[in-house]
């Protein structure tokens, strides 16, 4: 199945489509419940046919059984962010469906993409396409602009020069009523509470220390201590990003004044 799966990628790289899905049909014969070879073919499937790739229209067809396998592949190993992803992905793109067969699936579609695109984003916090697919799908689908606003403004913590984040912020923002844009800040202050709570023990006095190692990336982990930041590292550590250019393992972080100064973990 290995073998199939780096030939088709060969195939991919030289442009020939065709003998790459079949090459990653193959391999998936091969081995039906291996959930990488199910999210590579899914993958394929949606890269190729959701129309985002080229001037042609969604092959609806070839998304269903996208859908089908990243499903398969999630009932064996839920723990992997991509495949929650690309489900999300793929059932948003069947949304856009407008045929008349298609239409009592809609809103069934949009809630179970906006539950993968979150999923996705409880196994990868740092997931910025996860917040930008959510977030659109949010404003677009369901025009939920405090949600979809929450999710642009992640995106713009995570990756402050994204092209298009700051206008699809700034839409939501004009979209919203009074009172939304009072849930809006609400929600954002809480944000800001919770974010430098103590991410093992809950306490609200871990402001002062950080995860050494993914800090300054717009998704930091505070603690109390080393003992809470050791006794939270097995949830962590899956989650825990280095910073650009970093090789800082994951450490504790002592505000002084405005400077910082980064102490190892023992």
């Amino acid at each position: 199945a290995r073998t199939k799966t780096n030939q088709a990628a060969n195939a991919a790289q030289r442009g020939d489509k065709r003998r790459a899905e079949r090459l990653l049909r193959a391999a998936v014969e091969l081995n039906k419940y291996n959930p990488e070879t199910l999210l590579t073919l899914s993958s394929f499937l949606v890269e190729h046919y959701s129309g985002s790739s080229n001037s042609a229209p969604p092959n609806m067809v070839k998304l269903a059984e996208a859908e089908e396998l990243l499903r398969r592949s999630i009932a064996v190993d839920d723990q992997i962010s991509e495949a929650h992803f690309k489900l999300g992905f793929a059932l948003n793109q069947q949304a856009m469906d407008r045929s008349p067969e298609a239409e009592p699936f809609f809103l069934e579609r949009v809630r179970a993409a906006d539950e993968s695109f979150g999923r996705a984003l409880v196994l990868d916090p740092g997931n910025v396409m996860a917040y930008t697919f959510k977030g659109m799908n949010l404003a677009m689908l369901r025009h939920d602009w405090v949600g979809a606003a929450l999710c642009f403004a992640n995106v713009l913590r995570l990756q402050p020069g994204h092209p298009s984040a700051q206008g699809h912020l700034d839409r939501c923002l004009s979209s919203m009523s009074p009172q939304q844009r009072t849930a809006y800040a609400n929600a954002e202050q809480q944000r800001q509470v919770q974010r430098k709570s103590c991410a093992n023990c809950g306490a609200a006095n871990a402001s002062n220390r950080r995860c050494g190692r993914c800090r300054n990336t717009g998704m930091e982990v505070f603690y109390c201590g080393v003992d809470c930041q050791r006794a939270h590292w097995p949830t962590h550590r899956p989650q825990c990003r280095p910073r650009p250019q970093s090789r800082l393992s994951c450490s504790l972080s002592e505000q002084q004044g405005n400077r910082e100064h980064e102490q190892p973990e023992e």
